[in-house]
C-alpha cells in the first residue's frame, strides 16, 4: 500500500491538505483508493497517512505457510533466475544461495528472525569457507561475499513480503559486514610501454592496444565483431559479452544491459586494420577448418577465446615485462589517464559502461588526487595578478590606515 500527500486550494483561498492511498483491489479486481481531506497542515496529513498505512499493514492477512526458508528460496531462485538472470549470474547466485540454505534453510520461513540471520552471517564471516590445514574449522568468507549472500536473501524475502508469506523482511534489521574497497593499482605509462614491447609481434598486441584505448571489459572485447566497428569514424558499438558457464560459453548482453558507443583514435584503428589483414592470412591457412564468427579477436581457428585463457596469457606477458598488473589493469589505465587529462568524469563513466558517475568516482578517486594540486595551481595562475595588485595597493596606503587591524578599529 502506498500513499501521496495532496494539496487543495479552497474557494476561500485557504489551503487544505489531505492524502490518497492505494488500498488494493476489491473482489472484482477493481482498484480501490482511500481519500481523506481537510487537514490544516501538511504535517497533520502526513501523520494521518502514516497511521493509515500502518493500520493497513496490520490488517494485511498473512497466508498460513509451513514451508521452510530453503524450500521457498529454491523456488524463488528458479523462478526469478529464469526471468531475470543470465546463466553465469544464475550459477553465481546458486553458489551464494547454497551458503544461506546450509545455515538457516531448515528454519520455517515465517519464523526466520533477524537475530538468527545475523548470527549465521557472522559464522560465514568467521569460518564459512572450505576447511584447510590452516583453517580446520573453515576459511573465513570475505565481507564482500557475505554481503552478496545477504543481498540475495534480502531480495528473496522482499518477494515473500509481496506474496504475503511474511509480514516484513527480517533482513531489514540485520547488520551486514562492512567492506573496505582495495585501491586499484594502475600501471604507469612507462609500464604500459614495456608491456606493449613484450606483446609486439604476437596476436595479443592489437588486443592489448584496443583494450587500453577503449576501456572495454574482457568479455566485451572477446565478443566484439567487425560489424561492431566503423573503421572510418572509429566508433565502436559495445553490446555483447562472452562469459564461461558450467554449460559452455555464453554470449550475453553487457553488464549494464545497454549498448554503448566508444570512439577510438585513428592510430588504434590503423592497428586494427593491420590486425584484420593478418587474420585473413590465418583464415586462408586453415581453409575449410576455419570457424569464422567475424570476431575481431578470435582464436587462430576463428573461434571464441576462453576468457580465463586470455586473462592468464596477458598476466604472463605482464610478469615477463616486469609489471605487476593484469588484463583488467588496462581498463584502469584507460580511465585514470583520461581523468588525469581532465576529461569530464561523466564522459569517462559512459565510456566504461558504468551505471552512473558515482561508481567511477568511487573506483578512481585516488587516481584523481593530483587533480587537487592542478586545481590549486590553476586558481593561483588565474588570480595571482589580482593578489599582487591588492598587496601593492595596501603597501602604498597612508600610515593612518594602521589604526585599523584586520578590518576592526584599534581599541581606545
Amino acid at each position: 500500500m502506498t500513499g501521496t500527500i495532496t494539496k487543495n486550494k479552497l474557494k476561500s483561498g485557504r489551503i487544505s491538505w489531505g492524502y490518497v492511498c492505494d488500498a488494493g483491489g476489491d473482489s472484482n479486481g477493481k482498484r480501490r483508493q482511500v481519500v481523506r481531506k481537510g487537514f490544516a497542515t501538511k504535517h497533520e496529513a502526513a501523520n494521518a497517512l502514516r497511521l493509515a498505512l500502518g493500520d493497513h499493514e496490520k490488517g494485511r492477512k498473512i497466508q498460513k505457510d509451513s514451508q521452510t526458508f530453503g524450500e521457498f528460496f529454491r523456488g524463488w531462485l528458479q523462478q526469478h533466475g529464469a526471468n531475470h538472470w543470465t546463466r553465469m549470474t544464475a550459477e553465481q547466485n546458486d553458489k551464494r544461495a547454497a551458503y544461506a540454505i546450509k545455515m538457516f534453510g531448515d528454519i520455517p520461513l515465517q519464523k526466520l528472525s533477524p537475530m538468527r540471520i545475523e548470527h549465521d552471517l557472522g559464522y560465514l564471516l568467521a569460518r564459512g569457507g572450505r576447511r584447510t590445514p590452516e583453517h580446520p574449522e573453515g576459511k573465513p568468507l570475505s565481507p564482500k561475499t557475505v554481503r552478496e549472500i545477504a543481498a540475495l536473501v534480502s531480495q528473496a524475502l522482499d518477494k515473500a513480503v509481496k506474496w504475503s508469506l511474511v509480514d516484513r523482511n527480517p533482513m531489514n534489521d540485520v547488520e551486514r559486514p562492512a567492506t573496505h574497497k582495495r585501491e586499484v593499482r594502475i600501471p604507469e605509462s612507462d609500464e604500459y610501454e614495456k608491456f606493449l614491447d613484450r606483446v609486439q609481434g604476437t596476436r595479443y598486441y592489437a588486443f592489448s592496444v584496443f583494450a587500453a584505448a577503449s576501456g572495454c571489459r574482457r568479455g566485451e572485447l572477446l565478443a566484439l565483431k567487425w560489424s561492431d566497428i566503423d573503421l572510418k569514424t572509429g566508433v565502436v558499438s559495445v553490446s555483447k559479452s562472452v562469459s564461461r558457464t558450467q554449460s559452455g560459453l555464453e554470449i550475453k548482453v553487457t553488464k549494464s544491459r545497454k549498448t554503448r558507443y566508444v570512439r577510438v583514435s585513428q592510430a588504434t584503428i590503423q592497428i586494427l586494420i593491420e590486425h584484420k589483414e593478418r587474420l585473413k592470412q590465418e583464415e586462408s591457412l586453415f581453409g575449410a577448418d576455419y570457424r569464422s564468427h567475424n570476431l575481431v579477436f578470435p582464436t587462430p581457428g576463428g573461434d571464441y577465446y576462453e576468457p580465463d585463457q586470455v586473462t592468464g596469457r596477458i598476466s604472463a606477458f605482464m610478469r615477463e615485462a616486469g609489471i605487476q598488473a593484469s588484463l583488467h589493469s588496462l581498463r584502469h589505465l584507460h580511465a585514470s589517464l583520461l581523468l588525469s587529462k581532465h576529461v569530464p568524469i561523466t564522459v569517462v563513466s559512459k565510456r566504461l559502461g558504468h551505471a552512473n558517475s558515482q561508481i567511477t568516482l568511487e573506483v578512481y578517486a585516488h587516481a584523481m588526487k593530483n587533480d587537487e594540486l592542478t586545481a590549486a595551481e590553476l586558481w593561483d595562475d588565474a588570480t595571482a595578478h589580482i593578489i599582487e595588485r591588492t598587496q601593492k595597493s595596501s603597501a602604498s596606503e597612508p600610515a593612518a590606515k594602521a589604526d585599523v587591524i584586520f578590518g576592526y578599529p584599534k581599541p581606545t
